[in-house]
């Protein structure tokens, strides 16, 4: 079968933002003044794998 990049980037952004629901509602610490939680760890770990300069037409090179 041949491999769909756009098809994997949408299914794995899916996930991520699913895991993102989970750590945030789910997994969050509780104290009487701060709510600690990890849902930015999906959001950041999307940005670094899919930001502006993951893509061929990369604009951050130097050209």
């Amino acid at each position: 079968m041949k491999n769909n990049s756009k098809v994997t980037r949408l299914i794995t952004i899916g996930l991520f933002i699913a895991l993102e629901i989970i750590l945030t509602r789910f997994l969050s610490i509780n104290t009487p003044f701060i709510r600690i939680g990890f849902g930015f760890l999906p959001v950041a770990m999307l940005g670094i794998m899919y930001g502006p300069c993951s893509n061929n037409h990369d604009p951050c090179k130097n050209n």
